[in-house]
């Protein structure tokens, strides 16, 4: 099964790193009778999409209004949903065991269409916004991560400053991009790309930093290694950053709404992954 399933924009000033948050809800999402379960993205109504395992293989979901439908894209042995707009077109990756390849793919009025980034030998989508621009990463014959876009019809490539690896994990409507570049020390190092200018994104204290969402209020998610191995998720708000915690959990955050809503996962204590909504 698939892994089921920052930004201090350069900021010259104090940055807290909050433990705590404003009450908020968190509403816990298992797909029925799943092995595991992964939540990568959710709209302004609330829709919710993601991955779920059973057995050794992994389908995608839509879970709006309380019913899960499963997605699988035609002829795919994995599928996985990884972005959803307001609108309600979803975006995500499939895998075909029979050609060794992963796919993108848009799922929009019921009809899929597969994305490829011309030349690749793998495509992954991890972002959609609401003008219909997508987001994600690429494989190149010479087995290098490359980020791209997807505007209106054209492909871009993203490669940030110095890096052996990039991977663009969001994009919001402004075109604001999120990813992690990969250095010579092959550690995680997040970035924003705003008007072209790439920033780094470091959470306080942590060694790697994976940035993997952003709303229209530039509010960051994301998730962080810091030294003694351990993984948090993190959210970046009005200048501070708050870590995502629950007990005897590992929180993975994923994507984030305009109301502030986030959407990810976490690993219990029995190694299960659950998907969840923090509802602001």
């Amino acid at each position: 099964m698939i892994s089921l399933r920052a930004i201090s924009l350069v900021i010259v000033a104090t940055v807290l790193f909050a433990h705590s948050a404003p009450a908020v809800t968190w509403q816990i999402i298992d797909y029925p009778g799943a092995d595991g379960t992964s939540v990568s993205g959710t709209n302004l109504n609330l829709d919710v999409v993601g991955a779920y395992g059973l057995g050794s293989t992994t389908h995608a979901f839509l879970l709006k209004g309380g019913v899960f439908t499963t997605i699988d894209v035609p002829g795919a042995d994995l599928t996985s949903a990884t972005s959803i707009n307001d609108d309600g077109d979803i975006a995500g990756l499939y895998f075909v065991t029979a050609e060794g390849r992963m796919h993108g793919f848009l799922l929009q009025g019921g009809t899929y269409t597969t994305i490829d980034y011309p030349g690749a030998v793998y495509t992954l989508i991890y972002g959609l916004n609401n003008l219909g621009d997508i987001a994600g990463y690429y494989l190149d014959v010479a087995a290098v991560f490359h980020g791209f876009t997807l505007v209106s019809g054209v492909f871009t490539s993203i490669d940030a400053p110095n890096a052996m690896s990039t991977q663009v994990t969001g994009i919001n409507d402004n075109g604001d991009l999120l990813g992690a570049a990969f250095l010579a020390d092959n550690l995680a190092h997040g970035f924003a790309r705003t008007h072209g200018h790439f920033q780094h994104i470091a959470v306080p204290g942590a060694t790697e930093t994976f940035p993997t969402g952003i709303n229209n209020r530039k509010q960051v998610v994301g998730f962080a290694t810091f030294q003694n191995g351990k993984q948090a998720g993190f959210l970046f708000s009005n200048g501070q950053y708050i870590r995502l915690t629950r007990p005897d959990a590992t929180i993975n955050a994923f994507d984030i709404n305009d109301n502030g809503d986030i959407s990810g996962s976490y690993v219990d204590a029995q190694q299960k992954d659950h998907g969840f909504l923090r509802i602001h």
